[in-house]
């Protein structure tokens, strides 16, 4: 009834099978830099610190997955992808899930993963920084009611409810932002 999907450009515009004027963000992720639980022994405290003593060895994904892409822009936009990529630091991994694990198991100094991927594993990485402003495409995960759908009022209906308080909390909990937050 409803279609909700973690990239935005799956569904743009409709193409054809969702309903004109029902395509909405529901919520939005963050970035953040993250490292073992209790053990930021060097003080990272900044995506550029990425690129200073403080890290010897940086968990990203693969340029193939989304977290790997947003890692990549985001130190492009702060002008030292190509420092860091020449300092041999960074340890590629094939999801997000991976680079929460090398973090998680102190195999590397830090990792960039989701917000949500890091709220649920606070028990084994801390955050430390979110993504400066700008620094890549917002994260938004958008959803539309289906034209084919048999019960346009009830999939209209849940896409409020997804947009209030009640649910916006529920998603805040596990670690997604408001739209354009």
């Amino acid at each position: 009834e409803l279609d909700i999907t973690a990239d935005p450009a799956v569904n743009k515009g409709g193409l054809n099978f969702v309903r004109e004027g029902t395509r909405f963000n529901i919520v939005s992720n963050q970035v953040v830099l993250i490292v073992p639980k209790g053990q930021n022994k060097r003080g990272i405290a900044d995506f550029r610190d990425v690129t200073t003593d403080k890290v010897a060895l940086v968990a990203l994904g693969n340029s193939d997955v989304p977290v790997g892409q947003y890692s990549e822009e985001i130190y492009r936009n702060l002008g030292l992808w190509d420092q860091l990529k020449e300092m041999n630091r960074i340890t590629y991994c094939s999801n997000v899930k991976e680079v929460l694990s090398q973090v998680a198991a102190g195999a590397v100094d830090c990792g960039i993963v989701y917000g949500t991927d890091a709220a649920s594993a606070a028990d084994k990485v801390d955050v430390v920084a979110q993504a400066p402003k700008g620094s890549h495409r917002p994260i938004v995960y958008p959803a539309g009611v289906m034209r084919a759908t048999q019960k346009p009022v009830e999939a209209i209906a849940f896409a409020k409810y997804l947009q209030s308080p009640e649910c916006v909390a529920i998603f805040e909990r596990h670690g997604f932002s408001k739209p354009g937050e």
